[in-house]
């Protein structure tokens, strides 16, 4: 890269948005972990319920994660390119170098 990054890397989340994603992805854990060794009914169906809401997310992250990192590298393999000059029209011509 030629210079530093304009966007920050990780997006500005306020403190209680941290928060309730932690508390969410407990409670989620927490229904996976009731299906995986209580064998429960509800909570097996829960757990296929949320896996089928999160894979579609998943593979839209990947996605793009992947399509940004080769941009990265394409980006980084290209050669720097001058910026070609270009004019606007003016009622008067512009120096020529």
């Amino acid at each position: 890269m030629t210079g530093p990054r304009k966007e920050p890397l990780l997006p500005q989340i306020p403190l209680i948005g941290l928060i309730g994603l932690v508390a969410l992805s407990a409670v989620i854990m927490a229904v996976f972990h009731q299906a995986a060794t209580a064998q429960q009914l509800w909570a097996i169906m829960a757990s296929i319920g949320i896996a089928t809401a999160l894979l579609p997310v998943l593979l839209y992250l990947v996605t793009f994660g992947l399509a940004m990192i080769f941009s990265e590298i394409g980006a980084a393999a290209a050669p720097a390119q001058e910026q070609e000059r270009v004019h606007a029209p003016t009622a008067e011509m512009p120096e020529q170098k």
